[in-house]
């Protein structure tokens, strides 16, 4: 017996938290109301959790409880509608991770160690700061699905970046290049490019 649950106070966390160990599923909503960052120790209690959605709302603070790091079972991770402004270094712990979305946020940089997430499929990083791709995205192998759409500071592609696994990559016209996008659809003829995600 398995559980998902859409959270959006502190009355429907508490009472989550007594069968947290059934739950594979988890939506949370950030609001004035209710912020996750203050159960820190006790999303660990989500040993078994599989797929984690946060949202928040604005104007709000953007904290989360680091040790959503040590949730070792996680496979997808969806975070929208914050203020970070540096990636969120705990992610990199998700050893088991296959689906990784950031939208919203002020992050300008990804860091090296995103090669750490050897088992990502799908990532999105949308509506961002980002300034450059990094080189270290061709060591994800198994990267299937790849988009940078609505990160319109994002003026250079690095096309080394593209694995022989891609099929599909997202990126935004107003921000890089007509010729640059063109010239890729050429060169890579099997690969899905588009301005926003899909599959």
């Amino acid at each position: 017996m398995f559980f998902s649950k859409t959270i959006s106070d502190n009355y429907d966390f508490e009472k989550v938290l007594k069968k947290a160990k059934y739950y594979r599923k988890l939506s949370f909503y950030q609001s004035f109301e209710f912020s996750l960052n203050k159960y820190d120790s006790e999303i660990l209690k989500f040993e078994n959790l599989k797929i984690l959605k946060i949202q928040f709302s604005d104007n709000i603070s953007s904290k989360l409880p680091e040790n959503i790091g040590n949730l070792q079972h996680l496979k997808k991770l969806h975070i929208l509608n914050t203020y970070f402004k540096e990636f969120p270094k705990w992610i990199f712990k998700l050893k088991k991770l296959e689906n990784l979305m950031l939208r919203g946020n002020e992050i300008d940089t990804i860091p090296p160690e995103i090669k750490l997430l050897k088992h990502l499929k799908h990532f999105r990083f949308e509506n961002t700061n980002l300034n450059n791709t990094p080189i270290e995205i061709r060591e994800l192998k198994k990267l299937e699905t790849l988009s940078f759409a609505d990160n319109f500071k994002l003026k250079n592609f690095n096309e080394s970046i593209i694995n022989g696994n891609l099929k599909m990559l997202a990126l935004t016209p107003s921000s890089i290049e007509r010729k640059v996008i063109d010239k890729l659809k050429k060169e890579y003829p099997n690969l899905k490019i588009g301005k926003r995600y899909f599959k």
